[in-house]
């Protein structure tokens, strides 16, 4: 039987363009009820200490349904001081990516609506690294 309160956690440097550091943010495992607060956390901790140029969410290890509030996985890469969202992608697929689509068009933040998504990190690496050279992404 899965531990459902247990959610694995990873954070690495994937990649550096002149903006700074690209980050690969994993999560691994199933939602659970009010989980998003500490998945929330997590990114708000690996912006402020990594200060990435963009962030790979890759939650293609992670089984999400429902839940409204998975939604505050990507406040911290919202900036609102500037109004600017730092650059990000999605890597999910199937049912997760379905959902997590919906809700976050839901949402009404065109950042996340628009979020570009992924079956594989290697693809959402090579579309934050056009993204952020200037390229048409």
């Amino acid at each position: 039987m899965v531990d459902t309160k247990e959610i694995k956690k990873d954070t690495r440097v994937v990649a550096t363009v002149d903006a700074g550091p690209l980050v690969e943010i994993s999560f691994r495992g199933e939602y659970w009820y009010q989980c998003g607060n500490e998945l929330s956390d997590y990114v708000s901790q690996t912006v402020h200490d990594l200060k990435p140029a963009g962030v790979v969410m890759n939650l293609s290890g992670f089984k999400y349904r429902w839940g409204n509030d998975i939604g505050s996985l990507l406040v911290p890469l919202l900036d609102f001081q500037t109004g600017n969202c730092r650059p990000f992608c999605v890597v999910a697929s199937g049912r997760t990516a379905k959902s997590l689509k919906s809700l976050f068009a839901l949402m009404q933040v065109p950042e996340f609506a628009n979020a570009e998504y992924f079956d594989d990190a290697k693809d959402g690496l090579e579309y934050l690294e056009k993204k952020l050279e200037g390229g048409n992404a």
